[in-house]
């Protein structure tokens, strides 16, 4: 599995690629999956060379993610024309799933797996030959969520007699696809870079309250949007309702093929660590 995309800024080729083929893994026939959490340049530049490359992958983003804004790309014929949104990565993506799609499948039922809550995006059992169990179950976008894009939608939507107007768009990151990860005995969750919010039904705070979230121990936490304080929930690291073990986090950075790169401190990731390590939990920095 791999999750998210970005540009080698020497090569200017898939880093996950490149990555993969040092370690000998033939792509073509390993890779079963390729998430892509939400649709900023800096998580999706280069997703489509990867899907060209693996041949057995399905490719799974946020099922509410664009809403509105694709809406409006695909009936004004404007989409070159949008801003940090991935359209064009996307249109590479859907002529490589187009090309694959089986003889009898309609073009316009071709698209990507739309990850949603309790959602499984990937499953095997136990085989005969030794092969360990595992499954990867999208826990985000929450059903409210969902909800408020529909609602963000309808807004969108012209009326009889009612001056045309833009919808208020829930950002890319509210969307975000979280990941739970487990192979055999081990487990990880990757946060993406949902944030947290005030409202119960979406964000971290529709995960912690989810009655499908596993409740399986995930020894390993990818800290979401970077370790920013506009991302942290107390009651999935500090409280430990998550159980967790080790967290990790990326440091925020210039990605190649990213127009506005997230812009943070490195405040947020030491106050988290000094957090985490106080509650009893590990943390470590990924850079």
């Amino acid at each position: 599995m791999v999750v998210d995309s970005c540009l080698n800024p020497k090569t200017r080729a898939p880093a996950a690629l490149e990555y993969l083929d040092e370690l000998g893994v033939d792509v073509a026939t390993a890779l079963k999956l390729l998430v892509l959490t939400h649709w900023h340049d800096d998580h999706v530049r280069g997703a489509a060379k990867i899907l060209q490359r693996a041949e057995a992958a399905d490719i799974a983003c946020s099922a509410k993610d664009h809403g509105p804004a694709l809406f409006e790309a695909l009936a004004t014929a404007q989409a070159a024309r949008t801003r940090d949104t991935g359209f064009d990565e996307f249109a590479e993506i859907l002529h490589v799933l187009l090309d694959r799609r089986p003889r009898g499948q309609r073009p316009e039922s071709v698209g990507p797996v739309w990850a949603a809550e309790g959602r499984a995006l990937l499953q095997r059992l136990a085989g005969a030959d030794g092969r360990y169990p595992m499954r990867v179950v999208a826990l985000s976008p929450s059903d409210g969520t969902a909800t408020l894009a529909m609602h963000e939608l309808r807004q969108f939507l012209p009326q009889t007699a009612a001056p045309e107007r833009r919808a208020v768009r829930l950002t890319p990151n509210a969307r975000s696809v979280v990941v739970f990860a487990e192979a055999g005995t081990r487990a990880v969750l990757l946060g993406a870079d949902l944030e947290n919010t005030t409202d119960p039904a979406t964000g971290w705070n529709a995960i912690v309250k989810s009655r499908v979230r596993p409740d399986t121990r995930s020894e390993i936490f990818k800290v979401p949007h970077h370790g920013s304080a506009g991302a942290d929930n107390d009651q999935v690291h500090l409280r430990s309702k998550m159980r967790l073990r080790t967290c990790v986090a990326t440091a925020a950075s210039a990605a190649a093929g990213a127009r506005h790169p997230n812009r943070i401190t490195f405040a947020p990731i030491v106050a988290l660590g000094v957090g985490l390590q106080g509650c009893g939990q590990q943390a470590r920095w990924w850079w």
